[in-house]
């Protein structure tokens, strides 16, 4: 009797397929090599490269220019491109999206009394202003 006749369906495998294993070896390797790469050309002098036949190198300014661009682009667009996106889409306080959405249903006789129902607007002058 097999797995499938006990429990009525077969059984999915979340082992991934053994071509994905092989693709992530083969980058694993490739990002090793490029950082192989990359150190010998930020750390070694150019007289030592020569010696080996290596004559073009990118300057050595860009060893560090690189990376630094990079760690500040991530910074910018952490504080502050994808805060002001956020911003930009949200609705302001008096917008009836902020306080609802279109699965809220409204009917007379049900839900809160008006004499609680605070306006957002009104909350925040008194708490923030």
């Amino acid at each position: 009797m097999s797995l499938k006749d006990l429990s009525g369906s077969s059984e999915t495998r979340n082992t991934p397929a053994p071509y994905r294993a092989i693709y992530g070896f083969v980058l694993w390797i490739i990002s090793y090599v490029f950082l192989i790469i990359y150190i010998v050309w930020a750390f070694v002098p150019e007289e030592w490269l020569h010696v080996f036949g290596l004559t073009y190198w990118p300057q050595k300014y860009w060893a560090v220019a690189i990376p630094a661009y990079i760690f500040f682009g991530l910074l910018l667009f952490g504080f502050v491109i994808y805060p002001s996106i956020n911003l930009l889409i949200t609705p302001p306080l008096n917008d009836f999206r902020t306080v609802t959405d279109e699965d809220a249903t409204f009917s007379a006789g049900k839900g809160i009394a008006p004499i609680t129902d605070v306006p957002l607007v009104d909350v925040c002058e008194k708490l923030y202003l």
